[in-house]
């Protein structure tokens, strides 16, 4: 009985430092911040953490760190983001606290797509609805389309809005967007 109980220990002992040596530990001190405000995976592989502070790539081994720069207009367009959405085209769009971006992986940069007026809102959530449109929900500012890179206002009055947005999604799933 000591015999297979001292067996089980070594081996465990044993096991246990072979997988020890294929793994690591990340910390929070590898993202730009560490107050999470969404995470995917696109169909690359890659894991996108957005952050209230930039927006960070992670290809299983490390991490790439995006920020606002004032002097590149194909940076992220500001550091506070919000949400993170790929649609079935594989773009990936960059919610904002000032507005949406579309991710460009083959320049590794992003570009801004303008709202009328130049407004700037806050980006709650982004959908792909079935039949291929990308809705924009924003802070206080209303619901958006988005059709060909032209963003085109839908509605404000929220009450009605809601008995409205309860679809099927691309996947279809219900889905319901809430404010």
């Amino acid at each position: 009985m000591k015999i297979k109980l001292l067996l089980a220990i070594l081996l465990f002992c044993l096991t246990s430092s072979v997988f020890a040596k294929n793994s690591k530990l990340y910390s929070s001190g590898d993202l730009t911040c560490n107050l999470i405000t969404d995470i995917i995976q696109d169909s690359r592989g890659f894991v996108w953490v957005a952050t209230e502070y930039g927006l960070n790539k992670f290809d299983g081994m490390h991490f790439v760190q995006y920020l606002h720069n004032d002097r590149d207009k194909t940076s992220l367009g500001g550091n506070f983001v919000r949400c993170l959405y790929q649609d079935s085209k594989n773009n990936l769009w960059v919610g904002l606290s000032s507005g949406i971006q579309r991710y460009s992986p083959e320049n590794d940069s992003f570009q801004t797509i303008y709202f009328d007026d130049g407004m700037t809102p806050f980006i709650t959530e982004i959908t792909e609805m079935s039949n291929g449109e990308i809705w924009i929900t924003t802070g206080g500012r209303g619901v958006f389309v988005l059709n060909n890179l032209i963003i085109k206002f839908y509605f404000h009055r929220f009450n009605k809005l809601r008995q409205q947005i309860s679809s099927m999604d691309r996947y279809g799933c219900q889905r319901t967007i809430l404010f």
